[in-house]
């Protein structure tokens, strides 16, 4: 059988081709269960950033697992991801805003700064004019 988080040559095509079976750590980014000959791609949302894995990790809510599913990436200021296993990050909605990478939630701007548009990484406590918010 070949082992979990590895590859292995089909039987008859090693016989057939002269091939050693020597298992394969199964790459970043893909997975395989005991007796699975052949690596799979992780699912989109899932994860797995290290070669040899036997399953694929959901993605953490503030990250976002694209069609690589090598590494979470966290989400940009401006953009959150609320729930986990998601595949791409969303605009914080008008009048909230986040200022960290890699955000699970969106904040209301504060009162009496406005946000300028609706991707907004940061609100004026002060009043004072800053990069998205306005008084």
């Amino acid at each position: 059988l070949c082992p979990a988080g590895f590859s292995c040559s089909d039987p008859i095509h090693q016989v057939r081709n002269n091939i050693n079976n020597s298992p394969v750590p199964c790459p970043a980014g893909t997975f395989s269960v005991l007796g699975q000959h052949d690596c799979s791609p992780c699912a989109p949302g899932y994860f797995a950033n290290k070669t040899g894995s036997a399953f694929c990790e959901a993605c953490p809510a503030g990250s976002m697992c694209n069609a690589s599913g090598r590494n979470p990436v966290p989400c940009a200021k401006g953009t959150f991801a609320s729930c986990i296993r998601q595949t791409c990050c969303a605009v914080c909605p008008l009048g909230t805003y986040t200022m960290d990478v890699g955000s699970s939630e969106c904040i209301k701007c504060p009162i009496g700064a406005s946000c300028r548009q609706v991707s907004a990484p940061a609100c004026d406590q002060d009043g004072h004019l800053s990069e998205f918010c306005f008084t």
